[in-house]
């Protein structure tokens, strides 16, 4: 396959979808799918993730084959890849483009490219957990209407519009606070971030929910719907969340404690474990409980087996009530030394079928 000239590089951190149509804003001016169609690469499988289309891709702009698979998002079904994270298709921004104007301005200024093909789009501003820039701490704004047909992942064609107010949006682009959360879902995708042992034992999608569900219930009500916040409050919530998390698990116990204190007294309508875990109980197994939090679950179910009642039947975050044969009541917790310890009892009974997994 021939090779396009003028050389156009790929930029770091620019996504592979992005590179495609500052290549077609260099050397064509119209749809990126159209222009490549018409040089027999495909951009269907780019968007996509395939091999065998980032290879011809690659050969066509001379960029190396690595490089190019490391800025592409791998599709699977509902579960998207990107360097070797799963990332959930729900949690992509897909069609509707978020941009950091003070990264675009950037790319203007210190370019002589036309700015349609002087501008790149980050990988991460597809990632609905990132909502600020890791560089300008402004946060991401969106442009436009979501990009159909033709101009489904066409960066170059999404933003051209834009343009030409792109220094004013980057005066009076919003300042926030730095994101640990952020910073520490960013550095995995080029392998590193600070060690977080409960957060590093999740798929990077659960990592970032985790955050969020966590900082919600304890910045808010146990039962708040996550839609009813703003963007500005998610952020900060998934900050507050990734604190605990960090702390490793006698931070999240401290936290599951303090939710417990909420919950003054025991209501017969109202017991078991949705009552004082809230939506976190909702996040933990609907619409399934998902293995990618198996280290939550485990610390908020030996939590509730120590603290909370149940009826027969009961399940805790996916997993039955019933430990070793009863079922723990709220006459029985109401006497203290009545029962042994529900988590002490799984650690002793390295043989026992109701061992939890882990």
């Amino acid at each position: 396959m021939s090779t396009l000239l003028p050389f156009l590089p790929l930029m770091p951190e620019e996504s592979v979808t992005s590179y495609a149509a500052r290549v077609t804003a260099l050397h064509h001016g119209g749809s990126a799918r159209a222009f490549l169609r018409c040089l027999g690469v495909a951009y269907a499988p780019i968007v996509a993730g395939d091999p065998d289309a980032l290879a011809a891709f690659a050969d066509l702009t001379a960029v190396p084959a690595d490089d190019i698979a490391r800025a592409a998002l791998t599709a699977r079904g509902h579960i998207h890849c990107f360097r070797g994270e799963l990332v959930q298709q729900k949690m992509l921004r897909c069609a509707q483009t978020h941009i950091c104007p003070r990264c675009l301005a950037a790319d203007i200024a210190t370019s002589t490219l036309p700015t349609t093909a002087a501008v790149y789009g980050r990988m991460i501003w597809q990632f609905r957990p990132i909502r600020a820039c890791p560089h300008h701490h402004v946060l991401l704004e969106p442009i436009g209407e979501a990009g159909h047909g033709d101009n489904a992942h066409d960066f170059a064609r999404t933003i051209a519009s834009t343009l030409s107010t792109i220094d004013d949006r980057a005066t009076s682009a919003q300042p926030v606070e730095r994101s640990a959360a952020e910073a520490y879902l960013v550095a995995r995708f080029s392998n590193t971030p600070t060690p977080s042992p409960l957060l590093d034992a999740m798929p990077w999608y659960a990592a970032a929910r985790t955050c969020e569900a966590v900082g919600i219930v304890a910045l808010h009500v146990a039962n708040v719907e996550r839609r009813a916040l703003s963007e500005v409050a998610r952020r900060e919530a998934a900050n507050h969340g990734f604190h605990i998390v960090h702390g490793g698990e006698a931070s999240v116990r401290s936290f599951l404690d303090d939710l417990r204190g909420r919950q003054k007294t025991w209501k017969p309508e109202y017991h078991g474990s949705r009552t004082p875990y809230g939506s976190l109980q909702v996040f933990l197994t609907f619409p399934r409980p998902d293995p990618g939090y198996a280290p939550l679950r485990r610390i908020v179910h030996e939590h509730a087996l120590q603290h909370i009642p149940f009826g027969p039947g009961d399940r805790v975050v996916g997993f039955p009530s019933i430990v070793d044969g009863f079922t723990r009541s709220r006459r029985q917790l109401s006497r203290p030394g009545s029962i042994p310890s529900a988590s002490a009892k799984f650690r002793s009974r390295k043989g026992s079928s109701h061992r939890m997994p882990r």
